[in-house]
């Protein structure tokens, strides 16, 4: 540091031709340690929200609702020999669908019990005592729980059908159940549509774990029943009673699964780069607002107007995005990939998606500027993406992972799948409903911020720009004022000692005009260093430049 005095004033400059002694000094600044911290902190949150959606699925199964469904009935005694129909009531006072039953999953004392919550369903609109009706009003309401399947929140069906207990009794030799030995079937149905990854866990403790489990402790129960008069065959023990698994929305490509969030994903993806890109590119009118010389600017309807162009023209390019994502599914399924709406559905669906990413990424890149973005826009996106059932559903996660119902990232996936599986169709209304809500709101919101924020920063920009031409015009007229004194005694006026020197002879040799001239070019590069920041007067920044003036204000008033 050097010290320059005369009779008039003092002027506190830094050589740089000095080293600095402590070259690590800047890196260990309050500011900087800050910065690092929060940077740690935002990459240790991307592991935790994605590590801590899938951490423990069986844990939160117990939560997970199953549907019952008993259409079991006692056959026809007078299709069975005399002898066995006093036997029956022995081996099942009611049915033995109501013995496998009440054996398992209704045992208070059975693990089976507390696994899962087991919801008993009944069939609509039947005829007669049975609880399902006749055989065909059974096929109705096979659909209508097939429906409910898809569509509510059960993960699966176990249903036992009305000849359970008869093929059952084909196997005690003397029961007259003709014919004899026939497969006693418990069905399984399930939806893999609706949450490939997540009904993967639950059907896999299901397959493997509980169900074997309950066939065993049913056969145990049949085998204790029966008497030296009517014993069981023993090659029931063998295949006892089977267990069927039955996909109601089944997925032909895994991909396809995998593409009903990567594609949300790649839509945030996309607005963050258009909105990034609208920053970049000036409309001729946020040019005029931002250049602080041009002194009539443009009325404030007019620079709206610019922003809702490039509102526009930001719109076409998310749809052309939309369109190349679904031909995604069309190329690699080749004529073969599952619809159960349409293509155009689906890029109609995308498109709308992206109108409240592109609003809510624009907000983001002119609050914070362009360095700034891509931090808080990557964590938004992993939060969003880790909360939005696209890997395992929230409702297999702790409690914190449910607020991704907040977000359009939750909607957009389970739209997703409807248009793609046909599963919870019913809420397809919520989707289109969320998404309005969203576009409105930040889009209306994003249009007045851009304006609003545009002309903040010129408003800025001329304050700046005619505080350092008045601090100019002082030193052209031979003097420092106070106030300008103190500036320059804080930085040196961004000026060399030897630069100052040279500076004050080059005017002393000009003629009056040049030399105003002169200095207009100098004032003209302080503003075009000092103007170039992406953060705008929030965050200021200045750099060297070796632009002329006019070039240098034309990229002062491009950048913002």
């Amino acid at each position: 540091m050097m010290k320059e005095n005369d009779n008039s004033h003092s002027v506190v400059v830094r050589d740089i031709q000095t080293p600095d002694i402590y070259p690590f000094a800047p890196f260990l600044g309050k500011k900087s340690i800050i910065v690092y911290i929060f940077s740690l902190f935002l990459i240790w949150s991307f592991s935790w929200l994605y590590v801590g959606e899938t951490w423990d699925p069986l844990g939160h199964a117990h939560k997970t609702h199953h549907m019952v469904l008993n259409c079991d009935i006692n056959p026809n005694t007078t299709l069975l020999n005399s002898s066995f129909v006093p036997y029956l009531s022995t081996l099942a006072p009611k049915t033995l669908g109501d013995l496998y039953l009440e054996t398992t999953i209704y045992n208070d004392s059975s693990p089976f019990s507390s696994a899962y919550q087991w919801v008993p369903m009944e069939c609509p609109q039947v005829s007669g005592s049975n609880p399902c009706g006749t055989a065909e009003e059974e096929l109705v309401c096979l659909d209508w729980m097939n429906d409910r399947l898809k569509h509510e929140k059960a993960w699966s069906l176990l249903y036992i059908p009305s000849n359970f207990t008869t093929t059952a009794l084909s196997w005690f030799p003397g029961s007259g159940s003709l014919p004899s030995t026939q497969k006693s079937q418990v069905q399984l149905r399930y939806a893999t549509g609706r949450d490939y990854t997540g009904g993967a866990f639950i059907l896999a403790s299901l397959r493997q774990d509980l169900l074997p489990q309950a066939r065993v402790k049913f056969m145990e129960v049949m085998v204790s029943r029966a008497n030296a008069l009517y014993p069981v065959n023993p090659a029931y023990y063998a295949t006892g009673a089977s267990h069927l698994r039955y996909d109601v929305a089944p997925v032909k490509f895994f991909g396809q699964n995998f593409a009903s969030y990567i594609f949300v994903m790649a839509i945030w993806l996309g607005s963050a780069f258009v909105a990034a890109i609208s920053f970049q590119f000036k409309h001729p009118t946020e040019v005029a607002w931002l250049d602080p010389e041009v002194s009539v600017k443009p009325s404030k309807m007019e620079l709206f107007k610019s922003v809702c162009y490039k509102a526009a023209a930001a719109l076409v390019a998310m749809f052309f995005l939309a369109l190349l994502i679904t031909c995604i599914i069309w190329g690699l399924g080749k004529g073969d990939s599952q619809w159960y709406k349409n293509g155009g559905y689906c890029i109609a669906f995308l498109w709308y998606l992206s109108w409240s990413n592109l609003a809510f990424n624009a907000i983001l890149v002119h609050a914070m500027g362009l360095d700034r973005f891509g931090s808080f826009m990557v964590f938004l996106m992993f939060l969003q993406f880790s909360t939005s059932s696209g890997i395992v559903n929230v409702g297999l996660s702790s409690r914190f992972y449910r607020i991704g119902r907040m977000f359009p990232f939750y909607y957009g996936v389970r739209g997703l799948r409807t248009i793609f599986f046909g599963v919870m169709g019913n809420k397809m209304w919520v989707n289109w409903l969320v998404f309005t809500g969203y576009n409105v709101f930040t889009g209306i919101a994003a249009l007045f911020f851009i304006t609003h924020r545009v002309m903040s920063h010129a408003a800025e920009r001329k304050r700046r720009y005619d505080s350092l031409a008045a601090f100019n015009a002082d030193r052209v007229g031979g003097g420092l004022g106070s106030e300008t004194q103190g500036e320059v005694q804080k930085g040196g006026g961004g000026m060399t000692e030897g630069e100052r020197e040279r500076g004050g002879e080059a005017e002393k040799s000009l003629p009056v005009g040049e030399g105003q001239e002169g200095t207009k070019r100098e004032n003209s590069n302080e503003i075009s260093a000092c103007e170039s920041s992406t953060f705008g007067p929030l965050f200021r920044t200045c750099k060297g430049t070796s632009q002329s003036p006019s070039s240098k204000m034309a990229a002062v008033a491009a950048e913002g």
